[in-house]
């Protein structure tokens, strides 16, 4: 290869990896009328708390079992008096670590800005019983929960520092509903099958 075609190709690596930089520096394409409700990354979230108004509430934190441990998402679940249940922390299962995730950032499938009080009234947000917090950087976050458009998963929610109403999407407040049941992990062990050769079982002695 002669100097100029060592060149050439030079100058399209140096071109590839700066089209890589960019592709990954990118932001994920949004769907129309997506908006960021809270811009934070996973690592820097604290908590996550949903409240039902209804005496049921849960709280998401990340946290590690053992010094060389991965951290994982832990559930603080409130008492349940239906299910007569005391209140109880249990570690999460795949589908907690990736309900966390939906938080980073955060999503509405529409932005609504700030509603005048009949309008409030009729989305369920003028006086609330459900509320939704977000703890990251040091700061709170925290929503009203009203109504969903047309019987959907996704609710209305008002943002009680600016007002501003949104469509919050990524069904998050359906699965902080129903976290204590879908989200629990209740394997026995870590390991997976696969991971051993043999096994002992001792009782009694």
């Amino acid at each position: 290869m002669n100097v100029r075609g060592a060149a050439v190709q030079s100058g399209l690596a140096a071109l590839g990896l700066v089209v890589a930089y960019t592709t990954w520096q990118r932001e994920p394409e949004r769907a129309p009328g997506e908006v960021v409700v809270v811009d934070v990354n996973k690592g820097d979230l604290t908590t996550i708390k949903f409240d039902d108004g209804a005496g049921k509430s849960v709280e998401l934190d990340k946290r590690k079992e053992g010094r060389d441990d991965e951290a994982r998402v832990w559930l603080k679940l409130s008492a349940d008096a239906k299910q007569k249940k005391p209140a109880r922390e249990q570690p999460g299962n795949e589908g907690a670590e990736r309900l966390w995730d939906k938080f980073a950032p955060l999503r509405a499938t529409r932005a609504l800005g700030v509603l005048p009080a009949d309008k409030l009234k009729e989305l369920g947000l003028d006086a609330p019983k459900k509320h939704l917090e977000v703890t990251a950087r040091g700061v709170t976050h925290k929503f009203a929960v009203g109504s969903s458009p047309f019987g959907v998963s996704d609710p209305y929610v008002k943002d009680e520092s600016d007002g501003r109403v949104y469509v919050l999407g990524g069904g998050v407040i359906n699965d902080l509903d129903a976290a204590g049941v879908r989200f629990v992990d209740r394997a026995l062990h870590a390991f997976k099958p696969g991971d051993y050769d043999t096994g002992t079982v001792s009782a009694g002695g």
